[in-house]
């Protein structure tokens, strides 16, 4: 894998939670215990899962999301 500024060291984070993760988003009033929730990029019911570049810092393949999606995501999970 390479990032989009050309560099190959890219970290991969991985884990399982066993519904102990945890979320806040303070400016959408957002504080969340349990699964990980699908639709945050951030991987899935127990586990979580992302790669990193080591370099520039940016979480690989993550796309910008809305206040509006988050808040429709955390909905489905409240």
């Amino acid at each position: 894998m390479t990032c989009k500024c050309g560099s190959q060291r890219i970290m991969r984070v991985s884990g399982k939670t066993s519904d102990m993760f945890s979320v806040n988003i303070p400016h959408l009033d957002v504080n969340y215990n349990g699964y990980v929730p699908r639709d945050l990029q951030l991987g899935g019911g127990d586990y979580i899962g992302f790669t990193v570049c080591l370099d520039c810092g940016t979480i690989q393949r993550w796309q910008p999301i809305s206040d509006e999606q988050i808040k429709e995501t955390m909905n489905d999970y409240s």
